[in-house]
């Protein structure tokens, strides 16, 4: 009940040789929200270079 309030906030995270994983588990208003992110590492340096495009194009 209090993760669906908003009173409560749980998150973990933990890598593996490849990947960053992210859970988090809160909720705001009686509906609670579970997300789960997988981050390559291999491939970071591609997430890097389209956040510096937006960022540039948003200049």
């Amino acid at each position: 009940m209090a993760v669906a309030t908003g009173e409560l906030h749980y998150q973990a995270a933990w890598e593996t040789e490849d990947t960053e994983i992210l859970l988090d588990l809160q909720g705001d208003n009686f509906e609670p929200r579970l997300s789960l992110l997988y981050d390559s590492k291999e491939l970071q340096h591609l997430s890097e270079q389209q956040k510096d495009q937006e960022l540039k194009k948003n200049l």
